[in-house]
């Protein structure tokens, strides 16, 4: 079995910090009406990949990498909500990951380039503000951050891999009396391999509604752009030598929410992020390509 009870407190935390600080702190135009007994039924999609590409002079260019995608539903049920904070419980008993090895690193494991494990069951509980922002979540295990980390080394956009989960969407609401088309922005912090930050800038626009199965729902679209120009830095190789040159990165991507503000809930929540970096060194050029696409929707709301 795939020993992973679900994301991650410490990649959670991070993009708590990372995109939930985004959310204003003031008058929110919509809130969360949950009531005590609300459930909600959950499908998620993270699909994750990591391509490194090695060009060295004389040689022929080199590509390995991966493929990770988890699937799962779960449930969520309000517990209580007390002086607009809201105590949701969440629960998911089912789901799959599967690897699969890509390139040079599939030749060196063909045994290993394609395998299916099951998710192990996780539960966690966690609080809600009437603005969307969650706070205290509990009982969710690191595993999958340790899974990544081990496999992948640094992965920049690993705390984003919570978007596909309802305590991990960090969803900013716009202040009171916005209208369709203002937008807001704030910054957040994505880290690359041998911290190499990269200052990233988060433009929310109110997007207008849509209207989904008879019920209207409000979008907010989040486009994320970042970039750190080359610089000179020593790094670590494959075989941990010490290694000079030049080393870039860039971020960018999109996130869109659809919020149904007559169930009080986020509907569905789509990302697709790309970070890139580039390590420069007399006759050889190395890039790592990170791809996040998230998925995560809900059913209506039903009451008890």
């Amino acid at each position: 079995m795939f020993n992973t009870r679900l994301f991650t407190i410490a990649a959670i935390g991070l993009l708590l910090c990372g995109i939930s600080t985004l959310a204003y702190g003031a008058k929110y135009a919509t809130q969360y009406k949950d009531r005590e007994g609300n459930t909600r039924s959950l499908h998620a999609e993270c699909r994750f990949s990591r391509i490194s590409s090695t060009v060295a002079e004389g040689d022929t260019p080199r590509e390995a990498g991966m493929n990770l995608t988890l699937l799962f539903d779960a449930n969520e049920k309000v517990l209580s909500v007390r002086r607009g904070i809201t105590e949701i419980s969440y629960k998911q008993a089912n789901g799959k990951a599967l690897v699969e090895l890509l390139g040079a690193t599939a030749k060196e494991m063909p045994d290993k380039a394609k395998t299916e494990d099951k998710l192990a069951p996780t539960t966690a509980t966690y609080l809600r503000k009437a603005s969307g922002e969650i706070t205290g979540v509990k009982d969710a295990d690191d595993e999958l951050g340790a899974y990544l980390s081990r496999n992948l080394g640094a992965v920049g956009l690993l705390p984003y891999v919570a978007l596909a989960l309802p305590f991990g969407h960090g969803l900013a609401f716009p202040e009171a009396g916005m209208k369709d088309g203002q937008s807001w922005s704030q910054t957040a912090v994505v880290a690359m391999t041998d911290d190499f930050p990269v200052l990233v800038t988060a433009i929310f626009t109110v997007d207008g509604k849509q209207k989904v199965d008879n019920r209207e729902l409000l979008q907010i679209t989040c486009v994320m752009t970042g970039k750190r120009d080359p610089e000179a830095r020593d790094w670590k190789d494959e075989q941990k030598k010490t290694v000079s040159g030049t080393y870039a990165g860039t971020v960018d991507g999109k996130v869109i929410y659809l919020f149904d503000a007559e169930a009080g809930a986020v509907q569905r929540v789509t990302a697709d992020l790309t970070s890139v970096q580039e390590m420069k060194q007399p006759g050889k050029t190395t890039k790592l390509t990170d791809h996040l696409q998230t998925t995560l929707e809900q059913a209506p709301v039903a009451t008890k």
